[in-house]
């Protein structure tokens, strides 16, 4: 997984052929990878006799060079969860967590929030996140899941009350328009 150091694999085998008796091999293996991604192992080979002179040329070599691979590091976030009463005014909520993975040493989360919910429902409370090493944008190297919270905005709570009437039966409706609030608070 990405840690912002080099990925080096050393080492390296003879899968067919042989060496004639008293030669060695000397070989280096060079490639690296930092960044997320895929490079090929670099390798350098020089044979030599048994008086250490390079007899090289003597073999036809081929070489199957191994990958070096970065995967990204996982990192992710959980973004905050509000609730408020409905009162015109909008509600966000920029708080997040890193629930699982984290971030290299040096590494900044950066996050920007850009939902509002002002009126009565539920919003996902949706964050674009970056992850910068200083000023420089390294996220490609991060596989960044967020879990949204959530914004919700409830309605007011109000208990309004109706009177009872009566009469005696004589062919038009029975209304009575009046009513009482009786809890809670009516707003514009």
């Amino acid at each position: 997984a990405y840690n912002a150091e080099p990925l080096k694999a050393s080492g390296w085998r003879l899968i067919s052929g042989k060496l004639k008796e008293g030669h060695t091999v000397k070989a280096s293996t060079y490639g690296s990878q930092t960044e997320v991604g895929i490079s090929e192992n670099s390798l350098s080979v020089e044979i030599f006799d048994e008086n250490n002179v390079n007899v090289t040329e003597e073999y036809q070599i081929e070489l199957k060079l191994g990958k070096i691979k970065v995967n990204p590091r996982t990192l992710r976030i959980l973004t905050g969860s509000a609730t408020k009463e409905y009162d015109g005014n909008p509600l966000e909520c920029q708080s997040y967590q890193i629930i699982s993975g984290s971030l290299v040493r040096g590494h900044t989360l950066a996050v920007e929030y850009g939902i509002k919910r002002t009126e009565v429902g539920v919003s996902e409370n949706t964050v674009v996140a970056k992850v910068l090493d200083g000023k420089t944008e390294v996220s490609s190297n991060y596989a960044v899941e967020i879990i949204n919270g959530k914004l919700t905005v409830t309605g007011c709570p109000i208990t309004i009350s109706t009177p009872s009437a009566e009469g005696v039966y004589n062919g038009e409706p029975l209304t009575y328009d009046y009513y009482e609030l009786v809890s809670g608070e009516m707003r514009d």
